[in-house]
C-alpha cells in the first residue's frame, strides 16, 4: 500500500485548516492508500518549538512591526543564499526526530502546507535519503521566497499572481497548478442554517474580532442598528463575553447573535451578506469559495496584507484601517445593493471551491 503523508505545522491555524481538509478528502476518497497527517512541530525539540512558536504568536499579535521587518527581510533573501542555508540547518539539527521517521517509514509522497516540513523533506531527497514525490500546497496569495525549494515536484497555488512569483524565484512553471488553497468539504456544500435563521433579517453581517469590547465598536453598533434596523448582525469573538456584559440592552433589541469563536463558522458565512474578519490564506479561500465578499480589518503585515492586496485588486474585498469606520462601512455596503452583487461575483471568480479535489487529484495520478 503506497503511504501519502500530509505535513503542517503549528504557526497560525491555517496550515493546519488545509492539511486537515486534504487529508479527510483523500482519506475517504482515496481508502486503498495509506494516508497519514502530521504536525512536524511534534518532531522538533522542545526548545524549538517553544522557542519559534511563541516568538511567532508575540510578533504577530504584540509587535508586528517586527513581523512586517522580519517577513520583508526573509522575502528578499536569495533562496540557497546565505540566510536560507543558515536556516536549513538550524532546522536540520532541531528536526532529528523528523529525519529519522522519514527515511523509516519513506513515504511514497509527502504534501506539505507549511514550508517548515518541506524543507526538511527537500533536504532529505537532496541526499538520496528519501525519494518521494514532494508537493506543496502554498496557503496564501503570494509566492514568499520562504516557500521555493528546488526539489519540490508539485506547488499548488491560489492564484497566477503566485505562479508568476514562483516562476521569478527560479520554479519550473510546469510544476506549477493553480488549483487554490484546500479546504474543508463544508465550505463548498450548502449547510444548514435553521439554528441561525431566526437572527437573520434582509441583509445580514458577519463580525469577527477581538475588537468587539472595544468602545468605538459598541457605539458604532448602536448607531448603525438604528440607522438600518433591518441589519442581521453576527458577532464571533474570544472577547464576546465583554461585549456581552455592557450590551444587553442592544442585543435585545436588535436580536443579535453573539457567540465565541465557533468549528461551525460555514453557517454563518453562508448566512452572512458581508463577513468582517482578517485576510488570513484559508479564511480567504474558504469565504470566497462560498462568494462572500469580506470587509479586511488590519491584516497583519506580511502575509495577510498580501492576501488583503490580492482582494482588492479584484474587487472582492474592501479594507478598513480605521476602527471608528469598521462599523459604518461595513453597514453601508451591506445596503449597497449594486456594489455587493458586483462583489459577490468577484468573489466567486477568485475562489476555487473544488481545490480540494483538484489538488487530490494531481497528488494520486503521480504517486
Amino acid at each position: 500500500m503506497k503511504k501519502i503523508f500530509i505535513f503542517h505545522a503549528t504557526y497560525g491555524s491555517g496550515h493546519k485548516r488545509a492539511a486537515e481538509a486534504l487529508y479527510e478528502y483523500m482519506k475517504k476518497r482515496f481508502p486503498e492508500f495509506d494516508i497519514r497527517i502530521f504536525d512536524s512541530l511534534d518532531y522538533v525539540s522542545p526548545i524549538y518549538r517553544m522557542v519559534t512558536q511563541k516568538s511567532y504568536y508575540w510578533s504577530v499579535e504584540r509587535a508586528q512591526f517586527i513581523w512586517k521587518a522580519i517577513f520583508s527581510f526573509v522575502n528578499r533573501a536569495k533562496p540557497g543564499g546565505f540566510y536560507y542555508t543558515c536556516q536549513q540547518y538550524i532546522d536540520l539539527f532541531f528536526a532529528g526526530r523528523l529525519r529519522k521517521m522519514l527515511k523509516k517509514e519513506q513515504p511514497d509522497c509527502l504534501i506539505s502546507t507549511h514550508f517548515h516540513p518541506g524543507e526538511i523533506a527537500c533536504c532529505l531527497k537532496e541526499k538520496g535519503d528519501i525519494n518521494s514525490f514532494l508537493g506543496c500546497v502554498i496557503t496564501d496569495y503570494m509566492a514568499h521566497s520562504i516557500w521555493f525549494r528546488k526539489n519540490i515536484d508539485a506547488y499548488f497555488a491560489a492564484s497566477e499572481f503566485v505562479r508568476d512569483g514562483l516562476v521569478k524565484l527560479g520554479a519550473d512553471p510546469g510544476r506549477i497548478f493553480i488549483t487554490g488553497i484546500s479546504i474543508g468539504e463544508q465550505f463548498r456544500t450548502d449547510p444548514e442554517i435553521k439554528d441561525i435563521k431566526p437572527y437573520m433579517k434582509k441583509r445580514n453581517i458577519l463580525f469577527i474580532g477581538d475588537y468587539a469590547a472595544d468602545r468605538k465598536f459598541k457605539a458604532g453598533m448602536k448607531k448603525e442598528l438604528e440607522i438600518y434596523p433591518d441589519t442581521g448582525v453576527f458577532l464571533l469573538s474570544r472577547k464576546i463575553d465583554k461585549y456581552v456584559e455592557t450590551e444587553g440592552a442592544c442585543i435585545a433589541k436588535h436580536n443579535i447573535f453573539c457567540s465565541n469563536l465557533r468549528t461551525d463558522v460555514e453557517k454563518f458565512y453562508k448566512a452572512a451578506d458581508i463577513v468582517v474578519t482578517k485576510s488570513g490564506g484559508l479564511t480567504t479561500s474558504e469565504l470566497t469559495a462560498m462568494g462572500k465578499p469580506m470587509v479586511i480589518y488590519r491584516p497583519i503585515p506580511g502575509q495577510e496584507e498580501a492576501n488583503c492586496e490580492e482582494l482588492l485588486k479584484r474587487s472582492a474585498g474592501i479594507k478598513i484601517k480605521k476602527r471608528n469606520e469598521l462599523v459604518k462601512k461595513s453597514f453601508e455596503l451591506a445596503h449597497d445593493s449594486k456594489r455587493l452583487n458586483q462583489m459577490s461575483e468577484n468573489s466567486k471568480r477568485l475562489g476555487k471551491a473544488n481545490a480540494t479535489f483538484d489538488i487530490s487529484e494531481k497528488i494520486i495520478s503521480r504517486c
